[in-house]
């Protein structure tokens, strides 16, 4: 999981907390993960410093709560990481309703990206459940022990 630039995180304000914890968290475990609270230089435009890091990063976390949902940054954000084709990670912090843009199909995708689809042809013949989305549920605590090993599990499951 050592990509430069790997993952971009973005997040509402209001969870600005819960976005630090678990960057770092995800860095400690070797994660690539940028995140405007560490990576911004002093003095740089907020603006142009998201922007060149959403073109640089290969995949696009967001953090869903109702906060999130009704970020215009936040949604700006989620439009560009659609248009640039990113692989979308969706984490549910806080119960809301998944946004739009998440729930229509990606068409004209690069179908070499389709993690979904490479799952279904190299799975093994053995029954599991079916995959929709990746929604990692994190209520009441910060990343910690499970929460940020499943996590971890499943980004090198499923993205890498």
């Amino acid at each position: 999981m050592n990509h430069s630039n790997d993952l971009f995180l973005s997040y509402a304000r209001e969870d600005a907390a819960f976005a630090l914890r678990l960057a770092k968290d995800l860095r400690a475990a070797g994660v690539s993960i940028w995140i405007d609270q560490l990576d911004i230089p002093t003095g740089a435009r907020w603006d142009r410093a998201v922007q060149h890091a959403l073109e640089k990063c290969v995949r696009f976390l967001i953090i869903l709560s109702p906060d999130s949902v009704a970020s215009e940054n936040v949604q700006d954000e989620l439009a560009l990481a659609l248009d640039e084709n990113k692989i979308i990670v969706p984490v549910l912090h806080r119960e809301c309703k998944t946004p739009l843009r998440l729930r229509r199909p990606r068409r004209n995708r690069d179908p070499s990206r389709n993690r979904f689809a490479q799952l279904k042809r190299n799975r093994s013949h053995a029954p599991r459940p079916p995959f929709r989305r990746l929604f990692i549920k994190q209520r009441k605590r910060l990343w910690r022990g499970q929460s940020l090993r499943c996590l971890l599990q499943l980004l090198q499951r499923w993205l890498w």
